[in-house]
């Protein structure tokens, strides 16, 4: 049995969260489009640069299948070089959003 792919929009919104638990701080990275559908969301044990250049690469590759036009960010100073290496045709809007509002 072969689950339907999403047709997700090409302009998207990615921020990230800390969550402890179990005495542990991890992060969990979130990409939605403009529709509000969740493309990927993957939990971390860091936040650096080379956990977001891992996150964007799977949400393309893996679960979306295309490379979006634009992605917007909040103002995390790792962003722009996390999009631009694995995805430079990409536009980013950095430090657009506070926030990836869920519901």
């Amino acid at each position: 049995m072969f689950l339907n792919r999403i047709n997700f929009s090409r302009d998207w919104y990615a921020d990230e969260l800390h969550y402890h638990c179990k005495g542990k701080k991890l992060y969990i990275w979130a990409v939605r489009d403009e529709r509000k559908n969740l493309v990927a969301s993957v939990a971390s044990s860091k936040r650096d640069g080379n956990a977001a250049k891992r996150f964007f690469r799977k949400a393309i590759k893996i679960i979306a299948g295309f490379i979006p036009d634009s992605i917007t960010t909040d103002r995390w100073d790792a962003y722009p070089v996390a999009i631009r290496c694995p995805i430079p045709e990409t536009t980013h809007k950095h430090g657009a959003i506070k926030y990836i509002q869920t519901t």
